[in-house]
């Protein structure tokens, strides 16, 4: 860091003054560090020469002195700046301030000569004076008269006179009397014209203080009553919104009360209609087709109990060109065509069908029986009107449907099957998270479907729950479809 030579600069400044005046006897002037800090300040001067001097020098700070000495050869004075680094000064603190000795040398300018010692057998004044010698070039001794000036001549005089103008240039009082006669005057016609100008400035001033004094009170008037009116307006817009308002909250809080119990209610309504509606259609679809199965089986012909009324034309004898419909099963697929397609099988009763049960089960889709209305097969089934029960008639199977029969079947499944309304398959496995959901399985087919919302549908599940579930799903299928599927 560099040395602070701001802070104590004066006094330095002061005391070099000292040493260097010869009107003054101090001829030294000591120097040295505030504490552990770089900024240099003045310890002390004297009158007594180097000998007073070693005596204040500290072996362990580093210190600056600024000694005055007299010349040998020119008996001039010459002044010495002393650069005292202690032996027992810290290193540290020795290469710190090694770094100020230029900046201190420029600012004590007037030295001729810069002494670095580290005790005091290094201060010694002949070693001093031998070094100031060196440094000086004249050997003349100012203070000695020089030989041979006993009989020197005397000054040599002059004739020359000094020039007085006021005495070649007469009448100047008068001229001097005229410019400054002009000049007073040009002061006093610029004194009356800044006062004239002062009052001028003053009365126009008053006009316009006066002036906007008037418009100030015209304005704050003006301003005032278009507050009141603005006031009383907006106490009556205030009134009448309040009242408006209150009205508007009150009917707002009875249409939300009304919304929210309709809400509330909405759901569950929804819900439990949709249940009994479900399970209303399927015991009653359940409750049919088990009585079509039960017909149809080799126990139900039995019991199976004729009507009453005419009598029946005789059954026409079995050819291979014209064979009774075929009793079809919807949930098996129809059986390849046979070889022997022109020699039907006749067997003595029919084979029974699966158990049926009154509720569907998730894993198995719905039974659908169709019974083609023939007048052959007819004819054959119905018993006679004396016997009190119907027995067993053999049926024909036919291996392949005609075109008549696929249309009789159709028009007779269609009617059952636009009663699951809107169907839909499962594409993707879905697990309901509460009461109000359904779950299915990919494949699975869910009927009554009501599109409610774009994300959210409800539908009749595979387990015969009615609940909500995610349209992104299942897909959109026709209902002609159920019958192949």
């Amino acid at each position: 860091m560099s040395v602070d030579l701001k802070k104590f600069g004066a006094d330095i400044k002061n005391a070099c003054k000292e040493v260097t005046s010869d009107k003054l006897e101090t001829n030294w002037a000591l120097f040295g560090y505030e504490g552990q800090t770089n900024v240099l300040k003045l310890v002390s001067t004297g009158e007594d020469g180097l000998e007073e001097l070693v005596e204040d020098f500290n072996p362990s700070k580093i210190q600056y002195a600024f000694l005055k000495v007299e010349d040998p050869k020119t008996s001039l004075p010459k002044f010495v700046l002393i650069n005292w680094q202690g032996e027992t000064a810290p290193g540290s603190r020795k290469g710190t301030c090694a770094m100020h000795l230029r900046d201190i040398e420029q600012f004590m300018a007037g030295h001729h000569l810069t002494y670095c010692v580290r005790n005091e057998d290094e201060l010694d004044i002949d070693m001093i004076l031998e070094k100031v010698s060196k440094v000086t070039a004249s050997s003349f001794d100012f203070k000695q008269k020089p030989t041979g000036m006993e009989h020197s001549p005397a000054p040599v005089g002059t004739a020359h006179k000094k020039i007085n103008p006021m005495a070649e240039l007469p009448n100047m009082g008068m001229r001097e009397k005229f410019w400054e006669a002009d000049q007073e005057q040009e002061k006093e016609r610029i004194v009356e014209e800044r006062s004239r100008r002062e009052k001028e400035q003053k009365v126009v001033e008053s006009e316009r203080r006066n002036r906007e004094e008037k418009e100030n009170k015209v304005r704050d008037e003006h301003i005032k009553e278009r507050e009141r009116q603005i006031n009383c307006q907006r106490e009556q817009e205030a009134g009448r919104v309040k009242v408006e308002d209150k009205g508007a909250w009150e009917e707002q809080r009875r249409a939300d009360a009304m919304d929210a119990d309709e809400r509330k209610n909405r759901s569950e309504l929804m819900r439990r209609d949709r249940t009994r509606e479900a399970a209303e259609l399927i015991a009653s679809r359940g409750g049919e087709a088990k009585k079509v199965f039960q017909r149809n089986s080799s126990q139900g012909q039995m019991n199976f109990t004729a009507p009453s009324g005419p009598a029946p034309p005789k059954p026409l004898p079995i050819s291979s060109q014209s064979a009774p419909a075929p009793v079809k099963l919807t949930s098996t697929p129809p059986a390849s065509p046979s070889p022997i397609a022109n020699t039907p099988s006749v067997s003595d009763i029919a084979p029974p069908p699966p158990a049926f049960e009154s509720s569907p089960s998730p894993e198995e889709p719905n039974v659908c029986v169709e019974v083609a209305e023939d007048p052959l097969q007819l004819a054959e089934t119905e018993p006679a009107p004396n016997t009190g029960l119907h027995h067993a008639s053999p049926a024909t199977i036919s291996p392949s449907p005609t075109p008549r029969e696929e249309e009789v079947e159709e028009s007779a499944a269609s009617p059952a099957l636009d009663s699951y309304g809107t169907c839909a398959v499962a594409l993707y496995d879905y697990q309901a998270s509460d009461e109000t959901e359904i779950s299915f399985d990919p494949g699975q087919i869910i009927s009554h479907i009501d599109q409610i919302d774009p994300g959210w549908w409800q539908g009749l599940g595979p387990q015969g729950n009615y609940g909500l579930f995610p349209a992104n799903y299942v897909e959109i299928i026709d209902n002609t479809e159920l019958q192949i599927m």
